[in-house]
C-alpha cells in the first residue's frame, strides 16, 4: 500500500482528509479526459440572426422571362418588392424609396470618409516632407487627385509594389510605341505612298490609350519628327485631326 504523505503526523479521517487507501496514488488523475466545457449555448437573439442569415443566402431557381436562373431568396425578395412598386402597391413603393433612401446616405457617407482620408494622407505626406524614390510608400500622394470645388477624389496610380510593375509593363509598352510612332512619322514624311498617314495615327492612338491608363507623372508625349516637307507634315496633322 502507497505511504500516505500523512502517515507521518497525526491524522484523522474527515472532511477534505479521505481515508490513506481512498487518497489518489502519484501520477494518476481522478479525470483523465480532463475539465469538461461550459455549456456556452448561443444566445437567443444570435440565433435568429444565424437562421435569418442562412435563409437569405439560401439560392432558389426561377424562371425569368423563360429561361431559368438561381437567385438567393433575399434577391427573390428585393425583385419581388420591385415588381410590387413598378405595379402601384403603395407599402412596396414606401419599402423601395426606404431602401434607395438608405443605400444612398451609406455610400454618402462612405465616400466623404474615403474623400477625408485622401486630404489627410496628402497632406500627411507633404508635411512630413516626402521624398518620391525607391522604397516610396503607396500610393504616391502625387498620384492622389483631388477637385476640392466638388468634394471628389480618386487614386491615379499603383497601390502596391506589386500593382506598380502592372504600370511598368504600361510604360514599357507606351515607349515601345512611341518609337513606333516616331519612326512611322519619319517615314510617312519622307515618302507617304510607303508610309500612308492611317498607320501614323494608329501608332499615336495607342500612344494616347497607354498614357491615358497612366498617373500624370509617368505619362510622356512623343516627339513629332518633322523633315524638309513641310506640306507632308500639314498633311499628316490635317488627316490626324480628322482620324480623331
Amino acid at each position: 500500500m502507497t505511504k500516505s504523505r500523512y502517515a507521518d503526523r497525526p491524522y484523522k479521517v474527515g472532511y477534505g482528509k479521505p481515508p490513506v487507501e481512498h487518497q489518489f496514488k502519484n501520477g494518476h488523475t481522478r479525470n483523465p479526459k480532463g475539465r469538461p466545457r461550459k455549456n456556452r449555448s448561443t444566445p437567443p437573439e444570435d440565433q435568429v440572426k444565424k437562421l435569418i442569415s442562412q435563409r437569405v443566402r439560401q439560392r432558389i431557381t426561377i424562371t425569368e422571362n423563360g429561361s431559368k436562373k438561381e437567385i438567393t431568396l433575399l434577391g427573390a425578395a428585393i425583385g419581388q418588392a420591385f415588381l410590387q412598386a413598378a405595379s402601384g402597391k403603395p407599402w412596396a413603393v414606401k419599402l423601395v424609396i426606404k431602401l434607395v433612401e438608405t443605400i444612398e446616405a451609406r455610400e454618402r457617407i462612405e465616400y466623404w470618409d474615403y474623400f477625408r482620408s485622401l486630404v489627410g494622407y496628402k497632406a500627411h505626406c507633404e508635411a512630413t516632407g516626402f521624398v518620391p524614390g525607391e522604397g516610396s510608400i503607396y500610393p504616391d500622394p502625387r498620384d492622389i487627385e483631388l477637385d476640392m470645388r466638388l468634394g471628389v477624389g480618386w487614386i491615379n496610380g499603383p497601390m502596391s509594389p506589386n500593382e506598380i510593375k502592372l504600370f511598368e509593363e504600361v510604360v514599357s509598352n507606351r515607349d515601345a510605341w512611341i518609337e513606333d510612332y516616331e519612326e512611322a512619322l519619319r517615314d510617312h514624311l519622307e515618302n507617304p505612298s510607303t508610309t500612308p498617314a492611317e498607320d501614323v495615327a494608329r501608332s499615336l492612338d495607342m500612344v494616347r490609350r497607354l498614357n491615358n491608363l497612366l498617373p500624370a507623372r509617368m505619362r510622356r508625349e512623343p516627339v513629332s519628327t518633322v523633315t524638309e516637307s513641310g506640306s507632308n507634315a500639314r498633311d499628316y496633322v490635317a488627316h490626324n485631326e480628322r482620324v480623331e
